[in-house]
């Protein structure tokens, strides 16, 4: 283990986590805010969101680039054992941090709360994945190996 992580280029862990969380955030923007928010605003209410404060939408933009940097060291540490090629074995990636991770916890959320299934589903799931493919995919264009 201590061999694969000093094998590890971190100045492009670095760039590759910076320049996926600033795809994550535009995505944000885009999808989420643009598009889905308004449409689970119908159905939650307004309540039930955190408001977007300057502090509050900074606090998740430092968060969102941690979690992309995190996780680009992930797919650094991992990068041999992931299946595919280039910018598929980025997609693989995202794939499988969406079923590993977001997934699990969506299904647990669902039969452990009333949270509206649009919410779980459109919003945490399929979101999610769409997410994680493309933040996957700027790992692979970015932290090329081979």
């Amino acid at each position: 283990m201590e061999e694969a992580i000093s094998k590890i280029n971190l100045k492009r862990v670095l760039i590759a986590g910076i320049i996926a969380g600033i795809v994550n955030t535009i995505y944000s923007i885009l999808v989420c805010s643009g598009i889905i928010m308004p449409y689970l605003e119908e159905i939650t209410g307004s309540d039930f969101w955190v408001e977007n404060t300057v502090s509050h939408i900074a606090i998740m933009t430092a968060f969102s680039f941690s979690i992309c940097i995190l996780w680009a060291f992930g797919y650094a540490l991992l990068y041999k054992g992931i299946p595919g090629v280039r910018l598929n074995k980025g997609v693989s990636y995202g794939f499988l941090l969406w079923i590993l991770g977001i997934l699990p916890q969506t299904v647990a959320l669902h039969l452990h709360t009333n949270i509206w299934p649009e919410f779980n589903w459109i919003f945490l799931s399929l979101n999610s994945l769409i997410r994680w493919l493309i933040v996957g995919a700027v790992y692979a264009g970015i932290y090329k190996i081979e």
